[in-house]
């Protein structure tokens, strides 16, 4: 790096600076593996990403890919599925990607409450799709929000719907409180992880 001053008289002085940039080598995508996936296999898990063997490494394409994994596992009701991505750089100018999933328990639907007036609810309760014992797939609540808007409250949202993960049943509760005025217990449901039930048996 080298500094070359400017104007001498100039308050303050300016500086140019220059400097030499070595690149290197343009690192291109190698294998992807999957590792301890049980639930989808590895060409499945592989079409979701959008970089493929022997293109141009892009993070961004990367994280999209683990995106779309997100919701395949979500949508299949694994709410508590994580990837663990590692890289590692080859000799020839390779980058070979290792995602080692941790998949969690297939969530099913326990029971869904709706909290209002009978003549509201009861519309609600008639429009809901996932019925108790159906898997839970986390993208439908978005999709029944849109869909029923113009029952719920103004400005309901998915963060006002009460979800409740029982982690050691693998079951889902789903609350829905249309009317805070009709709302006599004011208890919400509470998640049970996995954690809890095994300190249980000690």
């Amino acid at each position: 790096m080298k500094l070359k001053p400017g104007d001498p008289l100039g308050i303050p002085k300016p500086v140019t600076m220059e400097t030499e940039v070595t690149e290197g080598p343009k690192y291109r995508v190698g294998p992807i593996k999957f590792v301890k996936n049980r639930a989808f296999t590895a060409e499945r898990l592989r079409a979701e990403f959008p970089i493929k063997k022997g293109s141009v490494m892009e993070r961004d394409k990367v994280a999209s890919g683990l995106e779309s994994l997100r919701k395949v596992y979500g949508e299949s009701g694994y709410l508590d599925y994580i990837a663990i991505p590692e890289t590692k750089l080859g000799s020839n100018a390779t980058v070979d990607l290792t995602l080692t999933l941790e998949e969690g328990p297939q969530y099913r639907v326990d029971k869904v409450e709706f909290v209002g007036k009978p003549e509201t609810t009861s519309r609600l309760q008639l429009q809901w799709k996932l019925k108790p014992g159906s898997i839970y797939n986390f993208t439908y609540l978005d999709q029944y929000i849109e869909e029923n808007n113009d029952l719920l409250p103004p400005g309901f949202q998915r963060k006002d719907v009460k979800i409740a993960k029982d982690c050691p049943k693998a079951l889902v509760a789903v609350r829905f409180v249309v009317d805070l005025a009709e709302d006599e217990s004011r208890s919400q449901p509470k998640d049970v992880p996995c954690e809890q039930s095994r300190d249980k048996t000690k």
